[in-house]
């Protein structure tokens, strides 16, 4: 969201839209032709802690992210490797429960969902090329049977892979 006052401009952002709201209530509580200093103060005080709250939140899903960092990296690039979540835990030096809970609270889904995620965006975007087959198509983003793919396919976007490639 953008707010303009006077000569100020106030960008914010849909996670905390509060933050240009009290920048707003700051600058306008300081041009009131009554200034209240402790008004005012309470008001910048607000301000400051809600972006120190942002901050802090920013920092936890910063340690939440650094400590799976390598499995994000090696699936951006890799198919699942052949052992699975236990060889992605062990890349990023935990146990496989711990791995499995960091990655849900970074992903807000499992591993192998999100997995399956990416080897189906991987897919449409294969698909959506016109180069590939649904065969080749399968192969590339990691699955052996192209029958089993088209299935997994058509049950989360609706559509065979045929039909998306049209």
């Amino acid at each position: 969201s953008i707010c303009v006052y006077d000569r100020v401009t106030v960008v914010g952002s849909d996670e905390n839209p509060l933050v240009p709201e009290l920048f707003v209530e700051a600058v306008e509580t300081y041009s009131r032709p009554v200034f209240s200093p402790p008004v005012f103060k309470a008001v910048v005080y607000q301000l400051i802690a809600r972006l120190a709250s942002q901050d802090r939140q920013q920092q936890i899903l910063a340690q939440q992210l650094a400590g799976i960092q390598p499995a994000l990296t090696y699936l951006e690039k890799n198919h699942l490797p052949e052992n699975g979540v236990a060889q992605l835990a062990q890349m990023c030096h935990m146990s496989e429960v711990s791995f499995r809970k960091k990655f849900r609270q970074y992903a807000g889904m499992a591993p192998s969902a999100y997995i399956l995620r990416q080897k189906l965006q991987r897919a449409k975007w294969l698909l959506r090329s016109g180069i590939y087959s649904v065969a080749e198509t399968a192969e590339a983003v990691g699955f052996e049977d192209a029958s089993y793919f088209s299935k997994v396919f058509k049950k989360h976007t609706g559509v065979t892979p045929t039909q998306f490639r049209k």
